[in-house]
Order: C-alpha cells, then structure tokens, then sequence
C-alpha cells in the first residue's frame, strides 16, 4: 500500500470519528432538553410553579420513604422491615411531595360557652344564653391530623357514607337481666310457743296454695289442755259468781294467755263455748300464700320455739337484676320499669325499683338493683329469667352522632368531618353517653350541621395516621443538627455527680442490676398475671439514699426511691406504664452517676415508638418491657451509656450501639 491511500484512509477515519462525537452531542442536546420539558411538566402536575420549582424540590422531599401496611405510624427514610410486626416495610407514594408546613394564623372554628351543660356551641361570637361570652374554639385545637383529600370518584369506590352532626334530646334504655324471688317482707314463719305432738297434718305438700285462716295442722298438748280448761273454768265461774269483776279478770286472763300461745280471737272465742277442752287444737295460716317449707310430718313431736312451717305471700315479686356501673348514675328509687319474663312471651309486667345496692361486684363491675313487680295473677314464679328496661332521660338537649362515626382507640376519639370537594378533616372529639337508635352524645369537637363520615372512615383514619406520621417525620429530620426529639434531655445538660464515694458505686451497681432484673421480667412472656416483685429494687434505692452526702446525689436517690415505690404491690398492667418513669430516672442516673462496671459492664438504652418510652438492657437483642406479651420486639437501640469518671467533669460521652463515639 502506497503512501498517498494511507493518507486518504486515515482521513476518512478521523471524519468518521467527527461525524461520532457530533452525533452524541446532538443526542445529548435532544434527551436534556426533553428531560428539562419532562420535569416541568412533572412539576406542573404536581402543583409546583415554574418559579418554585428548584425550591419544591428540598432533600425531605426527593427521598423516598418507607412505610409498614400493618402499622401506618411507622416511617422510615430506607427500606427494611417493621419493628413491630416484622414485615417488609413498603415504599409510601408521593411521599417526597409531603412536607410540613408551618402557618402563624390560627383559624376559628366556632365559638361555644363551656360552662353550660350540654355547651352551647355558635357559629359566630356573641353571648350564649346564659350571658357569658362564646370563647372561641380553634382548628389546630380540635384537628386530629391533617386535611384529606381524595377524588370524588375514589370517594364512590371507597362507600363512604356522612350523616348530619344534630342536637336532639338523649335518651336511652337501660336494659338489665335478673331473676325473680320472693320479697323477703311477704314470708310467714309458722313458730309453736309450746311443746307437743303433731296428731294431723292438713297442710301436708310444699307448694300448695293457702288462704288466711286454712287449717294447718292439729296439735296435741297437755298444756294447752289446761290452758283451754282454764277459759272453760272461768266462763262457767263468771256466769255463776255475783262479783262480776273478779270473774270477768280470770276470763281475760285465760283469754290473753290462748292468744299467747298462738291462737287467733275468733278461734279462743269458739273453745271458751265448750264444756270440755278438746283433745287438739287446730292452728291455721296466718296469711295468703304458699306452702314454700315444712319441717314436720304427722305424729312428730315438737318442741317450744319450732319453727314447723313457712308460708311465702307472692303477690308481689322481688326482680333482682345486675346493672353495671357506667349506668348506675340513671337509676333512682321510685323509677318506673316494664319487665318480660322468658316464661311469659308477649306480657309486660310493670313495677319500680325499690333498692340499689351501695356495693359493685369487683369482678362483673355491676350492682344489685331491686324491683318490685306486681303479681296479682300468681302467674310469676319464684326463680323465673326476666329482663327489666328502664327508661331514662340523659340530657334535654344534646349534641348526637351515630356511634359509627367515631373511631374510639381508648387513648383518643376521631372523627372525619366532609368538608367540600373530597376534603376530610380528622377531627379530634370527646364522646359522652350513648342513647336509644345507635346515637351517642359529643361533648366537644363537632358542632350541629356538620356533616361526619359514618362508613369507610378506618380507611380514611389509616391515610390520616400514614400522612400524619410522614409530616412527624420530616419535621424530626428537619431539626437542627444536636437537636432532641420533645421529652429527651441532651446528655451535655447532664452533669456527672461530684464527691462520689466507693461505697455510693458499688451500690449504684447493684441498684442498675436490680433495675436490669426488673426490666428483664417485664420484657419476658408472662404466664400469670401476678405483680412482678420489685422489693429488691427497692432496697437498693434506699441503700443509695443512705450514701448520699447532700445536692444531686439526694436528689437522683429520692427520685429513685419515689418512683419505684409507686410500682410495688400494683396490677402488672399498672406496673408496665409506672416502669416508664422508672426507667427516665434510672438512666439519668446512669448518665451522671459513676460505676465500678464489675456488675452492670455494659448498658443500652433502647426505645419503643409505640408508647415513646426508654429503658436499660445489657443485651444486643430488643426485651421490651411495656409490650412483652404482644409485640415484645418493638423497639432499637439508641446508644449506650459510658460511665463517668467520677470528678466534676459533666458526663457528655456517649456511644452508639454500633461502638461510635458520638
């Protein structure tokens, strides 16, 4: 190959190469300048201006965040899994649109008047109609969360349903089941004041149905004999003797001494009639009724005090029913009540309560109220099922929602309020009694005429818990660098303790391995529900007291002593939420108290974000010991805490848990 078709194949190459390069930069114009019109329309859909668009996009919001399907409140700026059940958290959508916004205006809601009962709520200032001032109510004040908003046609999928917000009177029916006895003031003991022998026995069935004055039972007794004898002898005595007076003594002596013994007027008139004294006597009853108990049979002998029979008068009932406390309050004597009885379908029987017990059964939290029902057809049977409705009247006027339209978690009650073009506002509420047709009274939060979502609104409350904790979220990254989340003590403010003895670290020693026991305890699974024993810990907190020479040793010691003694000898439930305060002040000691470490080498502080509390274990692996039963590996470690030297220098090392001084 000559020299001149080298050079023309090298030229044509380096062309190529230039025709290349310019290729790529046309290329690379074209994609930028479609990205750049890509990203404005992006923004533009997203509601960002062109002039806003580089301040839109701050690192809180570009970055991806992570949430958990089972638990909303969890959130996280990196995937990973929930730390309270375990599953793979899932990317939030949009999330890096949301950011927390701060407002210095504060919006009135409405005006009310607190003091009147139910209050008197306004839509406008002015007086209420007791001539006190409306104060008014803010937004931020009565919003549990931020404002929602969803498309209309997502609103139709998702079935939600509102229901007005109305001010009516509260009523209800307090409905109680118990069991029919007999009145305890209606029952006739049958008492012999006298020995003898039972020669004939005409009430001789229990349950036989007797009528005053029906004979009993036929009693032979010599002393009754001669008691009946002595009548007889003093009516023969008053119709012969002239001295009326002394005659017609002996007669009303005998007379009285008959009656004594038991005997009715009319039946001591009829034996003083007779020659002789019979050979029984016949003892009748002393009231309607029924034979409900007898104690003897023809031919027994009895003996003076003998209670032989007992009659039961059931023309009045007693309905004891079990009503439980949170309805005690509507319960008055006298108060009317309509009672059905199982055996008797389709009847009503009317009476009044008469009793209600001062005692509340600790276990079924009820108490005793007793009714008295008429029974005038004996057709209500002693140990019969009924159930008893008493009508009250809670409030005249009353602010009422049905009772779906409020989420109750125990610690909170939430409402979603339907304000105009799919916008839901979560509305924090105070809920009061509950009455008839499924309505229950608000005390506070909702006004009248509001509109409330009364079906789909868990859906709607996890999307406010998920928005709410992504806003909580971003402010806590948005903090500045140092800064501590509200409750937590930067550990530079805490200054080590001075003057401390060898005595007072070996007792601060034992009193971190006391507290790791207990918390060891707490954070294992229970089999029972017995009180964890916290004595131990106890003693070493006061064996701490006693060391203390005076200033913050006093101080952290009474502490100590103080919150520990509030757990001993309560429920374990009780004793879980007490650990907390237990907890802040055992590792505030720890952060400023010296150690020998020859007990306690290592402590953590670990932290559980479903109840925002800490604790103190040795161990790597989360113990949690307010959740142990359920969700008893909630929680991570934050650092760990290095002992102080001693001197008055303030304790402000810390490490992570990774071994990272910090």
């Amino acid at each position: 190959m000559n020299a001149s078709n080298i050079h023309t194949q090298s030229s044509r190459a380096s062309a190529s190469r230039v025709r290349l390069v310019v290729a790529s930069l046309v290329v690379f114009a074209v994609g930028l300048a479609t990205g750049v019109l890509s990203g404005e329309r992006i923004r533009k859909a997203l509601g960002f201006g062109t002039e806003h668009g580089t301040a839109a996009m701050e690192p809180a919001e570009a970055g991806q965040l992570w949430t958990c399907g089972m638990h909303p409140q969890v959130i996280q700026d990196r995937p990973g899994t929930c730390p309270i059940c375990g599953m793979a958290l899932t990317p939030v959508a949009g999330s890096g649109a949301q950011a927390p916004t701060m407002s210095g205006e504060r919006k009135i809601k409405y005006w009310w008047d607190p003091m009147m009962s139910p209050p008197y709520i306004s839509d406008q200032p002015g007086k209420s109609p007791m001539g006190m001032d409306l104060v008014p109510v803010y937004e931020d004040e009565v919003s549990a969360g931020s404002t929602l908003v969803i498309d209309p046609s997502v609103v139709q999928n998702m079935g939600l349903r509102v229901a007005r917000v109305g001010e009516a009177p509260l009523a209800r029916s307090i409905r109680a089941v118990g069991v029919l006895a007999e009145p305890e003031p209606s029952r006739h003991d049958v008492n012999l004041r006298l020995e003898g022998w039972i020669d004939r026995l005409h009430a001789a069935t229990e349950g036989m149905r007797l009528s005053k004055g029906d004979p009993l039972f036929d009693l032979y007794s010599p002393e009754l004999q001669v008691a009946i004898e002595e009548l007889i002898g003093a009516r023969k005595m008053r119709e012969v003797l002239a001295s009326r007076d002394q005659a017609d003594a002996l007669f009303g002596a005998a007379t009285r001494k008959l009656e004594l013994y038991g005997l009715a007027r009319d039946q001591v008139d009829a034996l003083a009639a007779l020659d002789t004294a019979p050979r029984t006597v016949t003892f009748t009853s002393p009231a309607d009724g029924f034979l409900v108990e007898k104690m003897v049979y023809a031919g027994s002998a009895v003996m003076a005090g003998d209670t032989v029979m007992r009659i039961a008068d059931t023309s009045k009932l007693w309905l004891d029913a079990r009503v439980f406390e949170k309805d005690l309050a509507h319960v008055r004597i006298d108060q009317e009540v309509s009672a059905r009885v199982d055996g008797r379908p389709g009847e009503s029987f009317e009476g009044r309560v008469i009793l209600v017990h001062p005692r509340i059964d600790p276990i079924t939290r009820a108490a005793l109220v007793r009714m008295e029902l008429d029974n005038p057809e004996l057709t209500l049977r002693h140990g019969m099922f009924a159930t008893a409705f008493l009508e009250v009247q809670i409030a005249s006027r009353a602010i009422v929602v049905p009772r779906e339209a409020i989420i109750d978690t125990g610690e909170r009650q939430v409402a979603f309020v339907a304000l105009d073009m799919g916008h839901f506002e979560p509305r924090k509420v105070e809920m009061g009694a509950s009455g008839d047709g499924g309505i229950v009274q608000v005390l506070s939060g909702l006004a009248p005429g509001e509109e409330v979502v009364v079906s789909g609104q868990f859906l709607l409350d996890a999307e406010s818990r998920m928005k709410e904790a992504i806003q909580r979220f971003l402010k806590e990254k948005s903090l500045p660098a140092g800064a501590l989340p509200k409750g937590e003590k930067p550990v530079a403010a805490l200054k080590g303790l001075q003057g401390v003895s060898g005595e007072w670290k070996r007792a601060a020693e034992d009193l971190l391995a006391a507290y790791l026991d207990v918390a060891r305890t707490l954070g294992a699974p229970q089999t029972s529900e017995e009180p964890v024993d916290v004595t131990p810990l106890a003693l070493a907190a006061g064996a701490l007291r006693t060391r203390a020479i005076g200033g913050d040793q006093t101080t952290l010691a009474d502490e100590l002593v103080n919150v520990v003694g509030a757990m001993s000898q309560r429920p374990i439930a009780e004793q879980r939420k007490l650990f907390a305060a237990v907890s802040d002040a055992a590792i505030e000691f720890a952060t400023r108290s010296p150690r020998t470490g020859e007990r306690v080498p290592r402590l953590l502080v670990a932290h559980c974000p479903m109840v925002e509390a800490r604790w103190l274990q040795d161990a790597e692996s989360i113990s949690n010991p307010y959740y142990a039963t359920t969700m008893k590996l909630c929680g991570e470690i934050e650092r760990e805490l290095v002992s102080p030297s001693g001197d008055a220098a303030p304790a402000t090392q810390e490490h992570d848990h990774s071994g990272g001084r910090r």
